[in-house]
């Protein structure tokens, strides 16, 4: 008998004994029962995730060439592609594990199928018999399971089968099942998580099958490597993993403002002009960026002459009003770029591209990344400040059975590259810039991406209240909701879908509004779309009459709320980026004891719930609250429990949580970029506007260092760096009768349940 136990202590349960063994991580323990196998994360002793009884760890054969046979695990899974399974397969269960070196040999029934070693939080297993495949079974419990990335159709995934990979749907417009960013981390709503360290294919089953197993095999002939991680709130697992795969990226602080764009920009004078309707209608934007077609050939990163004869003056215009540049663009150089012959060594050898926009660059190979490292410096130069990275998803796995065979320099290919390649894609637009400030809005992602992409967003989405799937659509905005709190739950802190959707037309009057509610209240807030121009100053656009006045105005109202928030925005961001603490998250993360764990609904830090309106139509919201008092943003109205919420057009349901404060900038900012002549918060920062409802003592850090602590009976205030010409502090007292500041009596304003009081330091303020 062997017991493992670091000096620190594992706080092991009493039934620890002979034929187990204790491993402390840094997060909880892993215990291993030898014969029968078995394996339990514990935390503080208790158990906290179990691998299912029998085969909760198994190996699985296959008499078909790797080469030849498309060995995806989604194929084990999916009824409709059961011919794809491979000739000999069968499962392999490890039933008993025996030390050996401070590891353990794994046995099946009469051979030896491997070796798994362990440190208390990462788990390796190395494979020692002919199997392609790999699969690993935790019991599930009553509770919600979270992550594996960017899902359009739900956010808590119990019930769910998710692919790691594209897969062909011919349910779907799109053909495919737009899974652009899969993440191999599921996050469980009791305080436990676990991640495959892989890129390979995979596929997960979270209790869909089975209602009792969460299930995850993937292609790993070598092995596999898994993480587990525990905390007391879900909060603190996705920051654990984030200290093991990495920090996410901290976009600059200008990305935090409006960034605005147009479907076939048309030239200069149209982005002057849309610069120029911005500032006329008060819609404080910090970006605008130019998308296809903008280029002199498709990819060469620098503007069509034809287009900008007068780029220089252009980027001046644009940089004295305080908006910065991004550019679209793919990974690709076609037969016309004057290059071309230049890039012929550097390409992918691929037997089909999906998309139409010349060779694909492999950008595993130092030289191709060093001839395309000079493009992007070129237009670093001409002022790009950032980059709109589309496709680059042409890497596949095949049809079926059979395979599509891509090779790439660093010696992978498609079954580690299929999502992989994006992050060799975001890095060689990142890498050029070093230190300088610079962003990446990227429609595909993979494991680690957040620690290069500063956000995603989801590709063409229908520009209505159509849910994934519907009719064969990918789903409007009730999928942008989905799509973004999920990745929220994966790993990845920023999301921004195209206000008003992409596809099929312009959005109506309703679904612009009602997007625009929605989109406003995360961090990273872009507007275009497709087709038409979605410009809601522009009621006409190519001849369909869908805008007007009230468009406009529900638009600027919440335009102008946008970088208002960016201290709350960006502190939070920078929190994420030191700590891995997430920003946002759904209702079942956030507050995991919840009646509820909805969909459509998300939690800003600790402060503000967002629960748009995502049905035509609909002019309230049945909203069914965290524990706590919630004011209601827009009426001051206190709200708790469960309650249809009143939600006309240009009001969506957004609330604050007692014992919190909101900080907010000053009225008046036009951008959060260096300007000459705009109201610019780089320029002059200004007065902070603090939004407090007492509630249970809580605090809140400031990215300048400003500390804000709310109690029960109002605020105090610890000045930073950056804020220091005073403080407006707006209390939720519908009872008071005064304001006191630092214990004196003083003059405040008092508009419904609201008091203000204007500071020119840091001070106490209480309610009498």
């Amino acid at each position: 008998m062997l017991i493992f136990l670091t000096l620190l202590g594992c706080n092991p349960p009493a039934a620890s004994g002979p034929g187990v063994s204790i491993f402390e991580g840094a997060t909880g323990c892993i215990e291993i029962q030898h014969a029968p196998f078995g394996l339990s994360f514990l935390r503080d002793g208790e158990e906290v995730a179990a691998l299912a009884e029998e085969g909760g760890l198994a190996f699985g054969t296959s008499d078909e060439d790797p080469n030849t046979f498309n060995h995806d695990p989604y194929n084990l899974v999916a009824d409709h592609l059961r011919y794809a399974i491979p000739l000999g397969h069968e499962w392999l269960e490890v039933t008993r594990a025996v030390p050996e070196d401070g590891a353990f040999a794994l046995y099946g029934e009469g051979e030896r199928l491997g070796r798994l070693t362990t440190n208390g939080e990462r788990l390796e297993i190395t494979t020692e018999v002919d199997a392609p495949y790999l699969r690993v079974e935790f019991q599930a419990g009553p509770e919600g399971y979270y992550g594996l990335g960017e899902t359009f159709d739900a956010v808590e995934q119990t019930g769910q089968i998710r692919a790691m990979q594209i897969e062909i749907s011919a349910d779907l417009e799109s053909q495919y099942n737009e899974a652009h960013v899969p993440v191999p981390f599921l996050v469980g709503s009791s305080g436990w998580g676990w991640l495959v360290d892989s890129t390979r294919p995979g596929v997960f089953d979270v209790a869909a099958t089975d209602p009792d197993r969460l299930t995850a095999i993937f292609d790993s002939p070598k092995g596999l490597a898994l993480e587990l991680y525990t905390g007391t709130q879900p909060k603190e697992v996705i920051a654990a993993m984030h200290r093991s795969q990495g920090m996410p990226e901290l976009p600059p602080p200008w990305a935090f403002g409006i960034l605005q764009w147009q479907n076939e920009v048309t030239g200069s004078e149209q982005v002057r002009e849309d610069a120029a309707a911005m500032r006329q209608h008060g819609i404080p934007a910090s970006v605008i960026w130019v998308d296809n077609p903008w280029q002199s050939t498709y990819n060469s990163l620098e503007p069509d002459p034809t287009m900008f004869p007068d780029w220089d003056e252009l980027m001046d215009e644009l940089h004295a009003d305080g908006f910065r540049m991004l550019a679209w663009t793919t990974p690709y150089v076609e037969e016309t770029d004057p290059e071309y012959d230049a890039f012929t060594p550097y390409f992918v050898d691929a037997p089909i591209l999906f998309s139409d926009f010349g060779d694909l660059v492999d950008l595993t190979h130092p030289d191709g990344v060093a001839l395309w490292g000079e493009r992007v410096l070129r237009a670093k130069n001409n002022g790009i400040e950032g980059w709109k990275l589309d496709y680059g998803e042409d890497v596949q796995l095949g049809m079926g059975s059979g395979v599509l065979e891509y090779l790439f320099h660093n010696g992978e290919d498609e079954r580690s590259m299929h999502h992989k390649f994006n992050l060799f894609y975001h890095h060689a637009h990142a890498d050029p810039y070093e230190e300088d400030d610079v962003f990446l809005l990227a429609r595909g992602g993979v494991l680690r991406g957040w620690t290069v992409t500063d956000c995603i967003w989801p590709g063409d989405l229908d520009s209505d209240f159509r849910i994934f799937g519907e009719d064969g659509h990918v789903g409007g905005l009730p999928s942008a909701i989905r799509g973004g709190t999920s990745l929220a739950a994966s790993g990845y802190p920023f999301f921004a879908s195209d206000t008003g959707g992409y596809r099929h037309n312009r959005p109506t009057h309703e679904a612009m509004v009602r997007w625009t509610e929605y989109a406003a209240l995360l961090p990273i807030f872009q507007f275009g779309g497709g087709g038409e121009d979605h410009n809601p100053w522009n009621f006409t656009a190519y001849g369909i009459s869908e805008f007007n006045q009230d468009t406009l105005d529900a638009f600027v109202r919440y335009a102008q709320l946008h970088p208002r928030l960016f201290p709350t925005f960006y502190s939070l961001a920078v929190d994420s980026h030191t700590t891995g603490t997430p920003g946002l998250l759904p209702v079942g993360l956030a507050f995991p004891e919840a009646e509820q764990h909805p969909h459509d609904a998300f939690v800003v830090g600790s402060a503000l719930l967002v629960a748009p309106v995502e049905t035509e139509g609909a002019t309230s919201k049945e909203v069914t609250f965290p524990p706590g008092e919630w004011i209601h943003w827009w009426r001051g109205t206190s709200h708790s429990g469960s309650e249809t919420v009143d939600s006309p057009l240009g009001e969506g349901p957004l609330f604050q949580r007692a014992g919190t404060t909101v900080a907010l900038l000053r009225e008046g900012i036009e951008t959060l970029a260096p300007s000459t002549t705009s109201d610019s918060w780089f320029e002059k920062a200004g007065t902070l506007v603090l939004q407090t409802v007492p509630g249970e003592s809580s605090e809140f850090l400031l990215h300048d260092g400003t500390r804000l602590t709310t109690h029960t009976n109002g605020l105090s205030i610890e000045a930073g760096n950056l804020y220091t010409q005073g403080y407006s502090v707006r209390v939720w007292a519908p009872d008071a009768t005064g304001i006191k500041v630092d214990g004196a009596s003083t003059t405040a304003s008092q508009d419904g349940a609201w008091w203000t009081v204007d500071l020119t330091g840091p001070a106490k303020v209480t309610l009498h």
